[in-house]
């Protein structure tokens, strides 16, 4: 009698070990909203008008005798001098520099230098010797 040939694919599977199943289990609980989350913010669409009105907020322009982060920049004017108008032009030359080189700040890893150019830019454009009462 010849010997029967056992099909593999017939026989049934021994059942996974329970740790296995709650462990695939904690996986796909874990693992799918991230991937949800990110597949769906992969999605990209044009933004509609109401994203585009409260994206970009109107400009508030102040005249400079009412602006107070102008007088707060220029709380080192000399006596006798207007704050605001020693603000703006601080402002002024920063937007100048900036222009410039933008990317000065950014690329400048030298500490000294860096504190060079803070000390420069603070120091008041008009300097004058101030009177200190005795």
């Amino acid at each position: 009698m010849a010997a029967r040939r056992h099909l593999t694919y017939l026989r049934p599977r021994r059942p996974r070990p329970r740790w296995r199943r709650v462990l695939g289990w904690i996986l796909l609980v874990l693992c799918l909203p991230p991937l949800a989350w990110l597949a769906w913010n992969r999605i990209e669409e044009a933004p509609n008008a109401d994203a585009l009105h409260w994206g970009n907020p109107p400009v508030r322009e102040v005249a400079d005798a009412h602006n107070a982060w102008l007088y707060l920049l220029g709380i080192g004017a000399a006596e006798g001098d207007d704050p605001v108008a020693f603000g703006r032009r601080r402002v002024d030359a920063y937007v100048a520099r900036a222009r410039r080189d933008p990317m000065a700040a950014a690329a400048n890893l030298d500490v000294a230098a860096h504190d060079a150019y803070l000390h420069a830019f603070l120091t008041p454009v008009r300097s004058e010797a101030v009177e200190t009462p005795s």
